[in-house]
C-alpha cells in the first residue's frame, strides 16, 4: 500500500516506475492519494507528469475509515507492506531505484512471514 502526493513531487513523477517494479517483484499494488489533497491539485499533478490513463486509474482516494490507520504521513510516497491483515511497522519512505525498492518490499513481507502471518 502507498499513499502518494503531488507535494512532494518525486512521488508523482516516480511512481509509475515503482508501481511496474513491485508488480514486477510479485507484489499486487493498492496505491492512495494523500486524503488531504484536492481533487484539483492531484489531476493537475498527474496531468504534469504525463501519467497514462491506466496510472491514473491505479490511484484512488484513500478510504475515509482508513484515515486513522494511514495517519497523516508527513513524506510522500508513504509505502507499507501489509500481508494477511498485518502491517508491517517499518514504513519505506520516498523514492527508491528499482533494485532497492523491490528489495526493501520483499524484506519486509519476509519479516512479517516470520511474525507468524499466513503460517
Amino acid at each position: 500500500m502507498v499513499v502518494l502526493s503531488p507535494k512532494m513531487v518525486y512521488s508523482v513523477t516516480e511512481w509509475p516506475r515503482m508501481r511496474a517494479a513491485a508488480v514486477q517483484g510479485g507484489f499486487d499494488v493498492v496505491a492512495w492519494r494523500s486524503p488531504a489533497l484536492p481533487e484539483r491539485e492531484w489531476h493537475d499533478a498527474v496531468v504534469r507528469a504525463r501519467w497514462s490513463a491506466s496510472d491514473i486509474a491505479g490511484v484512488s482516494t484513500a478510504p475515509p475509515e482508513c484515515s486513522q490507520w494511514l495517519g497523516r504521513p508527513n513524506h510522500f510516497p508513504y509505502s507499507l507492506v501489509v500481508a494477511h491483515g498485518r502491517v508491517h511497522p517499518s514504513p519505506i519512505w520516498g523514492v527508491l531505484p528499482d533494485g532497492v525498492w523491490v528489495d526493501s518490499l520483499q524484506r519486509r513481507r519476509r519479516e512479517l512471514a516470520l511474525m507468524g502471518v499466513g503460517q
